[in-house]
């Protein structure tokens, strides 16, 4: 994957709605919010704030007390907010392509 992504390729390319990795149309979004700029693809997962490597949103779960959330790390280092269980991956949007 891409280590970095600037600035100048952030304004040429936010325009455009079809994602460079899974090549799904109309879920590839560019966003600021004053304080960053990046792009996100809701279909599969991947999102990347200018200057910033890119990362992987994955949908995880609590076995234990049912809540879920959606975390740019790996479940197996993370702890349920709630009850305090152990997170696991519920699924990864990539795996339907």
């Amino acid at each position: 994957m891409e280590a970095k992504y600037t600035l100048d390729e952030w304004i040429k390319n936010k325009r455009k709605r079809k994602c460079p990795w899974c090549g799904v149309v109309g879920l590839y979004w560019h966003w600021e919010d004053g304080k960053r700029n990046y792009r996100l693809c809701k279909w599969c997962g991947i999102m990347q704030n200018v200057g910033e490597p890119l990362q992987q949103l994955t949908l995880v779960g609590c076995k234990k007390c049912g809540s879920s959330g959606i975390w740019t790390t790996t479940p197996e280092t993370k702890r349920c907010w709630r009850c305090d269980g152990k997170m696991t991956i519920m699924k990864n949007p990539k795996d339907d392509l």
